[in-house]
């Protein structure tokens, strides 16, 4: 008998340590497969709200783009329980606008990796909810400067998160 396969995806809301706390929007599409280990892949693209930071000349506009993968997978007594164990990976850009019309604008790249864990909960037809939670850790830490002299950002040691996502049922064999 072949394993089960599904396919599904959905939007949700995380709230990222980056600079206090940064509401993040997102899409995710994960495949799954019912063998041991209970494996499943997901990818996200996520975006920021604009977080606003004051400097000495100006105020500058922050929004944190994010494309992660995630590897999960979890025994048989955690998968009865709905909790996966991940492994994850993030890559993006942190765009920093001057404010004021036709001001300077700066991105940098980023890379972590870090932990997460996944709490699956059904909602009924084809319908689920998932909260997740986890660390992200840089693989390079780094300072954003906007003015001479003055860091606009730092990276932390580890970034935690919390989100949570409405998802669908795309596709699920063997139902």
């Amino acid at each position: 008998m072949a394993p089960d396969i599904g396919l599904r995806g959905g939007v949700g809301l995380t709230l990222q340590g980056y600079e206090g706390g940064v509401l993040e929007r997102s899409a995710v599409l994960e495949l799954s497969i019912g063998t041991v280990l209970y494996p499943r892949v997901r990818a996200a693209i996520a975006r920021s709200a604009h977080v606003g930071v004051p400097t000495p000349s100006d105020r500058v506009d922050l929004v944190w783009t994010t494309g992660r993968a995630s590897l999960c997978g979890a025994p048989g007594w955690l998968h009865r329980h709905h909790i996966s164990l991940c492994a994850s990976a993030s890559v993006g850009a942190l765009d920093a606008t001057v404010a004021r019309p036709g001001g300077p604008e700066r991105s940098l790249l980023w890379v972590t990796a870090g932990p997460m864990a996944v709490l699956d909960i059904e909602l009924g037809w084809r319908l689920g909810l998932q909260i997740e939670a986890g660390l992200s850790i840089p693989a390079l830490r780094d300072r954003f400067f906007f003015e001479p002299g003055r860091p606009l950002y730092e990276a932390p040691l580890a970034s935690p998160f919390i989100g949570m996502t409405f998802v669908s049922h795309f596709f699920q064999s063997g139902r």
